[in-house]
């Protein structure tokens, strides 16, 4: 992918709504902002009802004796393999090796398999480990030393090497809600950079990207080696338009590059996702990792890779090129079909961080969530106070507790150069009748209130210091 094709989307974070390891709480806050009763728990897990049905979750997937155990399969790359063919379904053809690993007895079997093949770790995630591509026997032979001898990997998978596109498809609700290519992570030529500058310019790309930005493109040992294949360097200048690899593996998590086809990938590659959903009993919703010669064409093979049913959202809601794909509410949907969001929900949010703090402080074993208020005649102001260095401290701190008492919500922001903004959102009476207290408060204090901006904002639930 070229610097100029990757695209930079708005932090869907908030100040008060911290995402950066964090994007599965975007999946309880569209509950929320549905109306439903939302209760958050330590450790990502949380419940959501309607008052009639329950369900608790981790990250994006449920949990529960039947859910906690699939997930615990779907870790096993071999196993979910063969419930895979066994159903019919196509995947890739392989065998697993534990224990100590006789290199030999895999060396064998490539040569049955036939090259090229796949070797990556049976229960590894976010492609740690993984040789996809290995040519042959040479090839095969060093990346065993590697993933057995250095990194201790006892337990492992060989299988048919898939040559084409990589693809995320997740599935909700009985269909397709989005599809992910990812591409190795590479560089592309400009006629004048070196591959390290091409790096670096890849990286400043990719920082305006809310989820690629957590991945950027790195060299190591893999990546040199790969370089000193194509007989190139870090100082070498690739012509105009050549694409450099530096990974095997088409993995976000390792610098991959990432492009939205929801609309474009054939119907009979969809369905092959949804049969692979489908075939999992207790299973409602996942990732689903396809292999594929063509994204383009249906007509040639399409291979199942893997099942994720607690699959991340980055890739989905911040592509590297395409359109978002709003995954959470899809989730939400299968699971209350006859909720939507409330009239005016898209800028209110749940003090997520506040949250976290008691729970990791252990103030809380769990903490249900307000109601998001319903509002009939909402009122935005943004505020500033001006008044002397000396007495600012005091009136803000007094403003907190006060306000705390009004049927409002915001934020008052830091002490800045004899100043501070409060934001109030709410019911425009009780935003009136805040803006009163605070303006008597600003003059009794020898200072000043004025409005600067009646402009909409995203706001969190209750009054809070910035």
């Amino acid at each position: 992918m070229r610097n100029s094709e990757i695209q930079s989307w708005p932090d869907l974070s908030q100040p008060f709504f911290s995402l950066s390891n964090s994007l599965w709480a975007l999946v309880p806050l569209e509950a929320w902002r549905r109306g439903l009763e939302v209760t958050l728990r330590p450790n990502a897990r949380y419940t959501i009802s309607d008052g009639d049905s329950h369900r608790t979750f981790w990250q994006t997937r449920l949990t529960g004796p039947t859910q906690d155990a699939i997930a615990k399969a779907s870790d096993d790359k071999q196993g979910t393999r063969e419930s895979l063919l066994a159903a019919g379904l196509p995947a890739p053809q392989g065998r697993g090796f534990q224990g100590a690993i006789d290199t030999t007895e895999v060396l064998e079997y490539a040569k049955t398999l036939g090259f090229p093949v796949c070797l990556k770790p049976n229960a590894w995630a976010k492609g740690r480990g993984v040789y996809p591509r290995l040519e042959n026997a040479t090839e095969l032979s060093s990346a065993l030393k590697h993933l057995v001898h250095e990194l201790g990997c006892d337990d492992l998978v060989l299988e048919q090497h898939i040559r084409g596109d990589a693809l995320r498809v997740s599935v909700a609700g009985g269909r397709v809600v989005a599809v992910t290519l990812a591409e190795p992570g590479n560089v592309v030529g400009d006629g004048s950079s070196t591959v390290q500058q091409l790096i670096d310019a890849k990286n400043t790309a990719r920082a305006g990207n809310p989820h690629l930005r957590n991945h950027p493109l790195r060299l190591d040992e893999q990546s040199l080696r790969i370089l000193k294949e194509a007989g190139l360097g870090m100082e070498s200048v690739p012509s105009e338009g050549q694409v450099v690899r530096l990974r095997e593996a088409a993995n976000l998590a390792q610098g991959g590059d990432s492009w939205d086809l929801t609309d474009s990938l054939p119907e009979a590659i969809k369905q092959i996702a949804i049969d692979a959903v489908d075939a999992t009993r207790g299973l409602a919703h996942a990732g689903v990792d396809l292999l594929v010669e063509d994204a383009t064409r249906a007509d040639l093979p399409a291979f199942i890779n893997e099942l994720n049913p607690s699959a991340g959202l980055g890739g989905h809601l911040y592509p590297g090129n395409g359109t978002p794909r709003d995954v959470p509410s899809a989730i939400v949907d299968q699971y209350f079909p006859g909720s939507a969001r409330l009239p005016g929900s898209d800028t209110w949010y749940f003090p997520l961080d506040q949250v976290n703090r008691l729970l990791v402080a252990r103030s809380a074993v769990a903490v249900e969530l307000p109601a998001m208020p319903t509002l009939h005649a909402p009122s935005w102001n943004v505020l500033r106070v001006d008044a002397a260095a000396d007495r600012l401290p005091a009136v803000r701190s007094m403003l907190l507790g006060r306000l705390n008492r009004i049927a409002v919500n915001g934020q008052l922001g830091r002490i800045r150069e004899g100043h501070f903004n409060i934001s109030l959102a709410g019911e425009r009476q009780a935003v009136e009748a805040a803006a009163k207290l605070i303006r008597r408060e600003a003059v009794a204090a020898g200072g000043r209130m004025r409005v600067a901006s009646r402009s909409q904002f995203p706001v969190a639930i209750g009054m809070r210091l910035a």
